[in-house]
């Protein structure tokens, strides 16, 4: 190769190496809440932080949208890839429909995982 030529990048190893960081993220995040509890919904692990929903939005991972009903019982609202995020909203491209995409506010709903 010479110096002019730019290395190519394989993009099957990114995604590989996403799903690492990700698995290393969901590990690291719940041995330290184990004394206290992980934070699940229905078996799914809770993304509380940035970093959580960075990781999940940057290796693609399908996430579940939750909301709670009147009575304090949660219910899934949609599920699907999250494609930008805000310190307020998450905007979540839908699994059964792709070109649907829909901002939920960060406040109002909860996003989570299969680990």
């Amino acid at each position: 190769m010479s110096k002019t030529e730019t290395p190519q990048k394989n993009p099957r190893s990114f995604v590989i190496i996403s799903a690492f960081m990700l698995s290393l993220l969901i590990c690291a995040t719940s041995s330290k809440k184990l004394d206290r509890g992980v934070k699940m919904i229905y078996g799914t692990k809770l993304l509380d932080t940035d970093i959580e929903i960075f990781i999940a939005a940057l290796s693609k991972t399908p996430v579940y949208v939750w909301s709670l009903d009147p009575l304090g019982v949660y219910y899934q609202v949609n599920s699907g890839i999250i494609v930008k995020y805000t310190p307020d909203a998450v905007r979540i491209h839908n699994e059964q429909d792709p070109q649907i995409t829909q901002w939920y506010s960060r406040e109002s709903n909860e996003f989570s995982i299969n680990f």
